[in-house]
């Protein structure tokens, strides 16, 4: 191919390497040229955050189109083509654990699935039990509740999440499960918002060892003190988020017509 200036080979853009010079120069001076590489700084901030949430290469590179070869270069090189930049900066970060996002293998923080397990041990549910319902080794289930275990995939952190949502509420049977879950000191689901159960950092709300569960609590409010009101229930349950409070009041009620059909 030659350029459309003259007889010269192609350098770039359909222009020969002098006329191409010549073009750049000028657009340079009227404040006009367009970099066709930017700095990989973004880039590469963001693909630490993609991959600090629990996405992995593999997902990086189904979602972006990219090949292997050229995410793995990403930490060593200085500028990216914008492209690249836009392809990569396109991917949302996950916005929880559970984010759609993630493909089921993933490997993140087991933080979040050991709270929930030790939540429902609290409220009676043995280990035997709970690893019959999701599905899985009691020995499995042990290591990941004991710290033995630091990651586990996006797919059984999915499974106990729908296992904790169900039981949160139903104390179980056991009452050696709860006794040794209150010995070991572990906090029941009440002490938890959805927004906190997976965060490394944060604290339960509430002392362990005073348990109380969040339906007793509602209904003393309700059928008791006469609260209504989100904000109201909210304030007197001693919570941060009204809506963690009121996805939490739907599942009390979802379970109240469970038990009245």
């Amino acid at each position: 191919m030659t350029c459309t200036k003259c007889d010269e080979e192609v350098h770039a853009r359909g222009l020969c390497s002098t006329h191409w010079a010549s073009l750049r120069r000028r657009l340079m001076a009227y404040g006009k040229w367009d970099c066709f590489y930017v700095d990989a700084a973004a880039v590469q901030k963001h693909v630490a955050g993609l991959r600090a949430r629990g996405m992995g290469h593999r997902r990086i590179e189904a979602l972006s189109g990219l090949t292997r070869a050229a995410l793995q270069a990403l930490p060593n090189v200085t500028r990216v083509s914008r492209r690249t930049e836009a392809i990569i900066l396109a991917i949302p970060l996950p916005a929880c654990v559970f984010d759609p996002i993630l493909a089921d293998g993933a490997q993140i923080s087991v933080i979040g699935s050991q709270r929930r397990i030790q939540a429902l041990a609290r409220m009676g549910w043995s280990a035997e039990m709970l690893a019959a319902r999701v599905g899985c080794d009691r020995r499995r289930l042990a290591a990941l509740t004991s710290g033995q275990q630091t990651k586990v995939t996006v797919r059984w952190a999915r499974r106990i999440d729908e296992l904790f949502n169900e039981l949160q509420d139903v104390p179980g049977p056991g009452r050696k499960a709860a006794r040794f879950a209150e010995l070991k000191g572990w906090a029941p689901p009440i002490a938890w918002d959805d927004d906190t159960i997976d965060d490394p950092n944060a604290k339960p709300q509430h002392d362990a060892h005073r348990f109380v569960s969040f339906a007793e609590k509602y209904e003393e409010l309700r059928d008791h003190c006469l609260v209504t009101g989100l904000d109201a229930i909210t304030e007197r349950l001693n919570r941060d988020d009204p809506a963690s409070v009121k996805r939490q009041i739907e599942r009390y009620l979802e379970q109240e017509r469970k038990v009245a059909s």
